[in-house]
């Protein structure tokens, strides 16, 4: 049977959405898992866009590659009056 993208993006949002899953705990166990014992982490931040959404992202190097940590995205339409409206959420 073949999944349609809406029902992959369904299935995610049901994931991401579970009460019992933290990304923040799965962020910290793949940044021990990256860096074990270490005291100071390299980050690197980096903003895109994706049509009219900025996506910043934090993400921890390794090897050759870079694996994000942290994602957020905006609009700048949004953010126009205020910048406390960004930091707040």
């Amino acid at each position: 049977m073949k999944e349609t993208g809406r029902s992959r993006y369904k299935r995610l949002s049901r994931f991401l959405d579970n009460k019992n899953f933290k990304m923040i705990n799965l962020t910290k166990d793949l940044i021990c898992l990256i860096y074990p014992g270490e005291d100071v982490l390299p980050v690197i931040i980096d903003q895109t866009a994706i049509r009219n959404v900025q996506v910043i992202s934090a993400n921890v190097p390794t090897e050759e590659r870079s694996i994000p940590t942290a994602i957020s995205t905006f609009e700048y339409r949004r953010i126009e009056t205020s910048q406390n409206r960004l930091e707040k959420e």
